[in-house]
């Protein structure tokens, strides 16, 4: 997926769609690209944030979900409930992220993309830095209507 490099969230999704990228069997490419936004933002991440995302990795990548269950029962006990008032948007938005990377059951649509690109923007990535990972991401989906893509690889 080649996309321009005058870009807006708004242009990756248009583009996504013109596609398209909706695809209900594929659940990995919304938590790969998360992953890989996440690792964009290395330097804002903390040690606990760090382990969450090896954690996802490690699901994606040998089907290992105990670290991951392990994140998610860890991050829900923080995600979508209210933040102390004095914490940066951006590390909220990290945390939302990293719950994304852990994500298991989204399929690939329009709307999950847009969701993602928009909280990793609040994390401070911008559209240009992220366009590349999407192409990427998106390009690697080969053939998304395959069962395989919901599933970890061994």
């Amino acid at each position: 997926m080649n996309i321009e490099p005058s870009v807006s969230i708004e242009s990756i999704v248009q583009r996504a769609e013109d596609l398209g990228v909706d695809c209900i069997t594929d659940t990995r490419s919304i938590p790969e690209l998360a992953c890989k936004l996440c690792q964009m933002l290395d330097a804002k991440l903390n040690v606990a944030q760090r382990k969450v995302l090896n954690a996802a990795h490690q699901y994606l990548l040998y089907g290992n979900g105990d670290e991951a269950d392990a994140s998610i029962t860890e991050l829900a006990q923080r995600v979508g409930r209210p933040y102390p008032v004095d914490m940066p948007e951006d590390l909220i938005a990290i945390e939302r992220l990293l719950w994304g990377a852990l994500n298991r059951v989204t399929s690939l649509s329009s709307y999950a993309l847009e969701f993602t690109l928009c909280v990793a923007n609040a994390a401070g990535l911008s559209a240009e830095e992220m366009a590349p990972v999407v192409s990427r991401t998106l390009s690697s989906t080969g053939d998304s209507n395959s069962s395989a893509r919901n599933r970890p690889t061994a």
